[in-house]
């Protein structure tokens, strides 16, 4: 958890081009870590993020690619199954 914190502060301070290219992946894997602090973090840190990027950013950007991460998570988890 305390990374993933880390990745949402460095996020912030080095900006959208910096997070989008180095953090991103990094930043959506822990929206479908199996501890539920850790997904609590990771929407706090995301929050934040929005904050700072814009509400234009999130919605058409960001949003959408933390939906894709559900639904490809999803997937794998039935296809484990």
């Amino acid at each position: 958890m305390a990374v993933f914190e880390t990745v949402g502060d460095l996020s912030v301070k080095f900006g959208k081009d910096v997070f989008m290219k180095h953090l991103e992946p990094l930043f959506m894997s822990y929206f479908t870590n199996t501890a539920a602090s850790v997904r609590e973090t990771g929407i706090a840190k995301a929050e934040l993020i929005g904050k700072e990027f814009g509400g234009p950013w999130i919605a058409e950007v960001f949003v959408p690619k933390i939906i894709k991460t559900f639904e490809e998570d999803q997937m794998g988890y039935n296809y484990r199954m």
